[in-house]
């Protein structure tokens, strides 16, 4: 997307973490393998893991910050997809904490050190034990160990090992998968309280 671009946003371009992802879901899920499942991308970006998901037969909902959303609804259309602003680290909105989302899933997502405390809370907020995770990123800084350490409270984590043709042209691209550790309880929805000891509630 130039315009998102031009305007300096991350999410204007497809990056290979999302490459990466993208070729995980063809590589081992057959077309409408997710038939039924409702799948939510946070970061969505150019939303192309999540057409991804759509043609597994999955009811997606892309997420991203308010100020990308209009870039998204202006290149998909998909009768499985919708778009929705989703700000981490505040209380999830109504129409995605009322819903029970099956599968998550996430592209480069822990570039940037000043979010990842917010994107742990939500993927917190968002999941349960039988939820399925998948994320991708690109080793690249310290701030992705200090996001796997933040997800260790609530979530395994555990590496996948890839077919060399799914990482090509794609170098130091991970594929994790989150589960959520069950009678763990989440962080406290109140964002006053996001950098605190938040009282923790039930997810």
């Amino acid at each position: 997307d130039r315009t998102a671009l031009a305007e300096g946003m991350t999410g204007g371009m497809v990056w290979d973490a999302g490459l990466v992802l993208s070729r995980y879901l063809a590589w081992y899920l057959e077309p409408g393998s997710w038939a039924g499942k409702r799948l939510l991308e946070l970061g969505s970006g150019t939303g192309l893991v999540g057409l991804c998901a759509a043609e597994l037969g999955a009811s997606v909902t892309l997420t991203d910050l308010e100020s990308m959303c209009p870039h998204l609804e202006r290149h998909i259309c998909h009768p499985n997809v919708n778009v929705l602003p989703l700000t981490w680290g505040e209380a999830l909105p109504e129409n995605i904490l009322n819903t029970n989302f099956h599968v998550v899933l996430g592209s480069d997502l822990a570039y940037n050190d000043d979010s990842t405390t917010r994107l742990a809370k939500t993927l917190a907020q968002l999941c349960t034990s039988d939820t399925i995770v998948i994320l991708t990123h690109r080793r690249r800084a310290e701030a992705e160990d200090r996001f796997f350490g933040l997800l260790d409270k609530w979530f395994e984590c555990n590496e996948s090992q890839l077919e060399p043709e799914i990482t090509e042209g794609s170098p130091n691209v991970e594929v994790w998968s989150l589960v959520r550790r069950a009678g763990v309880l989440g962080p406290d929805p109140n964002p006053c309280l996001l950098y605190t000891s938040p009282s923790p509630r039930d997810s």
